[in-house]
């Protein structure tokens, strides 16, 4: 096995290379980094009510964070007056090992088109390749 790491982002890294196979502004600005277009500024009026989870599911839950700020999938955060506060829980895969999840319902709402949905990396695939 290769001593490879992902570390998120690393695709803007090759934006040279991008711009050898297309010319196109959005997808070149997406490879940049891709900003959600909200119609309104998202607004929190209720704070979720954080779920108990036992030790083994808290652990799990740690590590991913953990794992995700490794990777700089994710950066550690302060208070912002704007914040926006998402729980995450976890489903139980077929294989019985856990998948985290974070509730993004109440975020999404506010998008400029009504049918933003997170999709597998499969979907994601058939979409790039179309």
């Amino acid at each position: 096995m290769s001593n490879f790491k992902f570390v998120a982002g690393g695709l803007a890294n090759k934006i040279k290379e991008w711009e050898k196979i297309t010319s196109d502004p959005w997808i070149l600005s997406t490879v940049l980094g891709y900003k959600i277009e909200f119609e309104d500024i998202p607004i929190q009026f209720n704070i979720p009510v954080p779920i108990n989870f036992n030790k083994k599911q808290t652990d799990f839950i740690d590590q991913e964070v953990l794992d995700l700020l490794d990777k700089n999938a994710i950066s550690e955060s302060k208070f912002e007056s704007n914040q926006f506060i998402s729980n995450i829980f976890i489903v139980k895969k077929k294989n019985g090992k856990f998948r985290p999840v974070i509730n993004l319902m109440s975020f999404i709402s506010p998008l400029q088109n009504g049918n933003f949905r997170c999709g597998s990396i499969l979907n994601q695939k058939k979409f790039l390749l179309c």
